[in-house]
């Protein structure tokens, strides 16, 4: 086999690996902003976690249960943080505080979601890449596995759009490139 294809797909699968993690370390440090900021409270334990596991992995149970139920959280809360509260709810001073913080704490799951989501998604994309072994442009691959997949082209729009993407240089302007070109092909 042509070593250039061999190395195409491995580009890919590291290009998506990196963007799972880079996912994963933003869903953890949303988590841990919000926890500082009281907008998100962790009481008690859903999962039992092993005893030498360490802080990241305990985190990532908790982003993975946010992200699972935070669609029924969100359904739950809905009335309460799309403005409908009551007039006299409206004239509450704490009333107002409790919602505006409600949809601070709803902003940071949906957050969280999409992180843990697109990490997610990662994944199954590593897999169908790590198939286009006769394909030998990086670019092409992409194009290929995100074609009829809106979800991946929405990812790979957030790779590059991303402003903590950016400013942490995951990517090289080389790697982007790769993502934008995968995009413009479709």
């Amino acid at each position: 086999m042509d070593e250039s294809k061999i190395q195409a797909w491995l580009l890919c699968v590291e290009l998506l690996n990196k963007a799972k993690g880079e996912f994963i370390t933003q869903a953890i440090e949303t988590l841990r902003g919000e926890v500082e900021k009281k907008n998100i409270d962790i009481k008690g334990q859903t999962i039992s976690a092993p005893e030498d596991s360490n802080e990241n992995e305990r985190e990532e149970i908790v982003l993975n249960k946010i992200a699972d139920d935070y669609e029924s959280i969100r359904e739950k809360y809905e009335p309460y943080v799309s403005g409908e509260i009551d007039a006299v709810a409206a004239k509450d001073p704490a009333a107002v505080e409790r919602t505006e913080k409600l949809r601070k704490f709803m902003l940071s799951l949906e957050k969280i979601s999409i992180l843990m989501g697109f990490g997610r998604l990662c994944d199954e994309w590593m897999h169908d890449v790590a198939i286009e072994v006769s394909i030998d442009d990086p670019s092409e691959i992409l194009s290929k596995t995100m074609r009829d997949r809106s979800e991946r082209k929405e990812m790979a729009k957030f790779v590059i759009a991303n402003k903590e993407i950016s400013k942490n240089e995951v990517f090289t302007k080389e790697e982007l490139e790769l993502f934008r070109k995968a995009l413009s092909a479709q």
